[in-house]
């Protein structure tokens, strides 16, 4: 089972969106697939058309079992219409999350306490993905420790690569903790810049990216088009909803190279500086 946590420290980038697509393309392909909703704006499950509610709060704070705070996602809100996914045990399931989530961190104190749970399940899903809160917190360590892998989401914006670059540093320093306890360091998927624009300015800073941390580790861009916001206003994926689109045919590329990184031994731009 692969664990792979999308991050960064700013709201707005795409972070919920590229970790929803990414789980309905992942599941859509055969994969057993469960969301994991961090942030307590509870946005996973509202991307889906399902109701917010505590269900992150009650299994990592009060132990809840797996079949109380699992929700399935109906299969028409993540599949292309008509289809069938490749394999008959894939699933699309969510973690759920709302206001109660921000109680989370002062309530545990056990740096393992996400990585316990998910042991649990390890032999139950191929992917755990989780998505996280935008502002940094005491919950934040738990989740690193419980990651196998990261994706960076980013707009294509100086501001934004530029926290993202402090980001990556935090988040690499964590290796030591991990080392400390003899668990792998976590790889780098890739930094994911999403809302591309065809302006010179986004255009400079994908450039810049790709120089900074290693062309290899930036995934291919999304562009910003309307049809993902009305996805989400239908609580579909973009495949569900619009899988004849160019944003589809980009989103089925991230999904491909997520599938494609996750199975190899050493980190997507190993070496990144």
């Amino acid at each position: 089972m692969k664990s792979i946590t999308f991050l960064n420290e700013k709201g707005g980038v795409g972070k919920t969106t590229t970790c929803v697509t990414v789980g309905a393309g992942l599941a859509q392909r055969g994969a057993r697939v469960l969301i994991i909703d961090a942030d307590a704006q509870g946005h996973i499950a509202a991307m889906f058309g399902m109701e917010q509610r505590p269900a992150f709060y009650d299994w990592l704070v009060r132990s809840g079992d797996w079949a109380e705070v699992v929700d399935d996602v109906p299969m028409g809100q993540w599949i292309i219409p008509g289809e069938h996914p490749h394999d008959l045990r894939a699933c699309l399931r969510i973690i759920a999350s709302n206001h109660e989530t921000r109680n989370v961190a002062g309530a545990i104190g056990e740096v393992f306490a996400v990585l316990r749970r998910l042991e649990e399940i390890r032999h139950e899903y191929d992917y755990v993905l989780i998505d996280t809160s935008p502002t940094p917190s005491l919950l934040h360590p738990l989740i690193y420790a419980a990651t196998s892998h990261f994706v960076f989401v980013t707009l294509a914006e100086s501001l934004s690569l530029s926290g993202l670059a402090a980001t990556v540093a935090r988040v690499r320093e964590f290796d030591i903790f991990r080392e400390k306890y003899g668990l792998p360091p976590a790889q780098l998927v890739g930094i994911q810049p999403c809302r591309m624009r065809r302006v010179i300015e986004h255009e400079d800073n994908l450039v810049d990216a790709r120089h900074h941390f290693g062309h290899d580790a930036v995934l291919p861009p999304v562009r910003e088009r309307i049809v993902w916001a009305e996805a989400a206003r239908n609580g579909k994926s973009i495949f569900a909803f619009a899988p004849d689109t160019e944003a589809a045919d980009e989103a089925w590329e991230v999904v491909d190279e997520v599938q494609l990184r996750t199975k190899r031994r050493t980190p997507a731009g190993e070496g990144t500086r």
